[in-house]
């Protein structure tokens, strides 16, 4: 009976945090995302992105891959700035301001594609080069490419719906336009149009079987769609491309957690883990679901919890003291169960 008082107790409380942490579900499912590129526009893998706040201090980093993808993802509205490191390189330093969170935007959610492109220092000519990677060039009909250029001026101006009709007319000029297919599938994403944008991916990622993006936001289609393994099997294709991203390890993690496959789920979330550099809450929540419900290892689930609380970034742990003392409670009555039951 003890037992069962005390799960449900940590049930009602787990549910109910995660419900209000969605103070970061609600206002902080915002992202910014986008391709450093340099001045030939080949994508520059290995260089650091920061992520600074209005007062331009420091949120994250993350470094781009071979292609040359970065992401920051469970963003409140505000002023963002977005810094490219460029120690040790011939570049330019780069800083691009973000205003994140618009009102207007599709479903409430601000879904920002920044693509940065460096300029070369010419000063710094002793200094090491980025290796880049090959990116994916193709022979676009003009008027394709115009229509294309068109579309990326009505996403700026938030007008989604005459950007959408851009690239559909691009497609049809030239249906295996990659840029195009990419760009329309990231609009039916923000719109939730689930099914659109998996069989655009499908196609993206076919024509260019190298782009990490494509994998990975088809795997977000299927996943909304409910088609589990099909998501799985395109999360390991795009953490094949690249392995070093956060975000794709963590959904990967999630989902088999969802289709059970308990093991899988705990090497994928500790992958995200080690890139994440407990940096990440989202990681370590996941992890003590899995450790509390699947491996019954409370100490280690009272340990995630613990390392969620500090990853939480300052400026959001004002606004949730309560939510975190019933945390601090919870990791309590945990590793109070931990002792019963051993």
């Amino acid at each position: 009976m003890k037992f069962i008082v005390l799960k449900s107790i940590f049930v009602a409380l787990f549910l109910g945090i995660l419900a209000v942490f969605s103070v970061t579900s609600i206002n902080a499912q915002n992202s910014i995302s986008g391709m450093i590129f340099d001045d030939n526009r080949k994508p520059v893998q290995n260089i650091e992105v920061e992520l600074l706040d209005a007062l331009e201090r420091l949120i994250g980093t993350r470094k781009t891959r071979g292609s040359g993808f970065y992401t920051f993802q469970r963003l409140n509205r505000g002023i963002y700035y977005i810094k490219v490191r460029i120690a040790g390189t011939n570049f330019k330093e780069k800083k691009v301001r973000i205003d994140l969170g618009d009102l207007n935007a599709i479903g409430g959610v601000d879904v920002k594609q920044v693509d940065i492109y460096l300029e070369v220092n010419t000063k710094g000519r002793n200094e090491r080069p980025v290796n880049n990677s090959v990116i994916f060039a193709q022979n676009v009909p003009e008027e394709s490419r115009k229509l294309y250029k068109s579309g990326l001026e009505n996403v700026k101006k938030k007008k989604n719906a005459e950007a959408i009709t851009n690239f559909k007319d691009a497609i049809r000029i030239f249906p295996e336009y990659f840029d195009a297919l990419d760009s329309l599938g990231n609009l039916y994403l923000a719109d939730n149009k689930y099914l659109e944008a998996e069989n655009i991916f499908k196609k993206a990622s076919e024509i260019n079987p190298k782009s990490f993006r494509s994998f990975f936001n088809l795997a977000v289609a299927q996943n909304k769609l409910k088609k589990r393994d099909s998501a799985i099997e395109n999360l390991k294709k795009a953490n094949a491309l690249d392995s070093g991203s956060i975000n794709s390890h963590l959904l990967l993690g999630i989902i088999q957690r969802d289709v059970k496959k308990s093991k899988a789920a705990e090497k994928s979330l500790l992958k995200a883990k080690e890139l994440s550099k407990n940096k990440v809450s989202d990681v370590h929540w996941n992890l003590a679901l899995l450790y509390y419900y699947d491996f019954k290892r409370y100490n280690l689930a009272a340990d995630e919890l613990e390392l969620y609380l500090k990853a939480i970034p300052e400026n959001e742990k004002k606004k949730a003291k309560g939510k975190i003392s019933e945390v601090k409670g919870l990791i309590q009555k945990i590793r109070k169960k931990a002792k019963e039951s051993s």
